[in-house]
């Protein structure tokens, strides 16, 4: 099925938001709050159009988005940034769909880090490597 012209606007909202995230955590190492906040507002009004998600899904995966990459900050290996981007990502998505993005989101971020392990030589040290007690 094309997608429609609301779809793509959708997608392009979206899309704006995480490369400006990507492009800003690339030059400085963090993510603007306004991004994020022009991100989430974006997507809430495309939820309550009469072709968008709803708002009640929305905000759920918002929820899902915040929850799942806020345990992920409690261990210390997201910053606060990637929190509040997935929770607004969750919002363009919605749930139950923002369940399959945040696994999408930990295979991609596992596959980079062994990527980038054998790109730089320290595979055999990070497997040997023993977590401090």
């Amino acid at each position: 099925m094309p997608l429609s012209l609301f779809d793509w606007t959708h997608l392009a909202a979206l899309a704006a938001m995480l490369l400006v995230a990507m492009w800003h955590d690339t030059a400085s190492r963090r993510i603007p709050n306004t991004v994020v906040l022009w991100g989430g507002l974006t997507a809430l009004g495309l939820s309550l159009s009469p072709h968008g998600i709803g708002l009640g899904s929305a905000l759920a995966g918002g929820m899902v988005g915040f929850l799942g990459f806020w345990v992920l900050y409690l261990l210390r290996t997201v910053g606060a940034g990637d929190v509040k981007l997935a929770a607004a990502t969750g919002l363009f998505v919605g749930h139950p769909d923002m369940l399959w993005v945040n696994l999408l989101i930990l295979l991609a971020g596992g596959l980079l880090s062994i990527a980038w392990a054998v790109f730089s030589g320290q595979l055999r040290q990070s497997l040997h490597t023993r977590a401090p007690a």
